[in-house]
């Protein structure tokens, strides 16, 4: 796809990972923290909150619909219903895929 729009010299990045790739409970704690940003953001009565707020609730339940997923995968890990390598799959997937690209 790269290279049929352009871009020469493709070479995979492999400089590690990001933190939320390298553990499970480090991803549920970041997204936890998000989550918290957002609930703060719906309680403030200040008009500038306000203009946001619906967009502020969208963000608030995109970001609880990945944390209850999380906690669903993290349940069935617990319970023996899935191994390391299964949920390591469904967190993280195939995880990022990095190019370094030339365009020209």
């Amino acid at each position: 796809m790269l290279s049929r729009n352009g871009f020469k010299e493709l070479r995979r990045w492999e400089k590690g990972k990001l933190d939320h790739e390298e553990s499970v409970s480090v991803q549920l704690f970041e997204l936890k923290q998000i989550r918290n940003l957002f609930e703060t953001a719906l309680k403030q009565n200040s008009p500038s909150f306000q203009r946001v707020s619906v967009d502020s609730q969208h963000a608030f339940d995109v970001v609880q619909s990945a944390i209850d997923r999380l906690e669903a995968i993290e349940m069935d890990f617990a319970a023996g219903k899935i191994d390391e390598s299964d949920r390591h799959l469904k967190v993280f997937g195939e995880g990022h895929h990095r190019v370094v690209a030339v365009k020209g």
